[in-house]
């Protein structure tokens, strides 16, 4: 059986009511694409991961999915974007090309989430799929995913964390990301 990790912040984390659940993993788990444990931090950067993703990630991991940006687009966090850049990619590179699959910054609503501008998510959207290109890393654009339009159906009140609709939506769009070869 595949064993996949779920390295995130805490969209990943499956976040609500100010915690993390285990709402994704179960979902992912009932998928039949492998074993899914969750190694997510809530509130993390890719500073953090690049602290913590050794105690986090095993050695046994076929697959690790790598999804933080989030949090870095947020100004009250402030990293800037050629931190972002290094960051992702040293993390990325550290684990090991072969077993990432990269999850770019999710969408969030900034009139409910002023810390969170649209131009700077996506500007961290953009620098995480030129590392997943230079990297050969298969990748999910959520924000793609996530039509403006359907925010209010996709986000939780506080613009940022996902309802059980848009955790359905990252659940189909994880699986279609757990399937998809390394681009050549």
């Amino acid at each position: 059986m595949t064993n996949i990790i779920l390295f995130g912040d805490s969209i990943l984390a499956g976040y609500r009511s100010g915690h993390e659940t285990a709402l994704i993993t179960n979902a992912c788990n009932k998928t039949g694409l492998g074993h899914f444990v969750n190694a997510s931090l809530p509130g993390a950067t890719t500073l953090e991961a690049l602290d913590l993703w050794q105690k986090r990630v095993t050695s046994q991991a076929d697959c690790v999915i790598v999804a933080f940006g989030t949090n870095d687009c947020s100004a009250i966090y402030g990293i800037p974007p050629e931190a972002y850049t290094h960051n992702l990619t040293s993390l990325v590179q550290q684990i090991g090309c072969q077993r990432v699959r990269l999850i770019g910054p999710s969408a969030v609503d900034p009139k409910r989430a002023p810390d969170h501008t649209r131009e700077r998510t996506h500007r961290f959207n953009e620098i995480a799929k030129k590392v997943a290109y230079d990297n050969k890393l298969p990748f999910l654009d959520l924000i793609a995913k996530m039509p403006i339009a359907k925010l209010d159906l996709l986000l939780q009140n506080d613009g940022i964390h996902y309802t059980d609709v848009g955790n359905a939506l990252l659940v189909k769009n994880l699986s279609d990301l757990v399937q998809q070869n390394r681009p050549a």
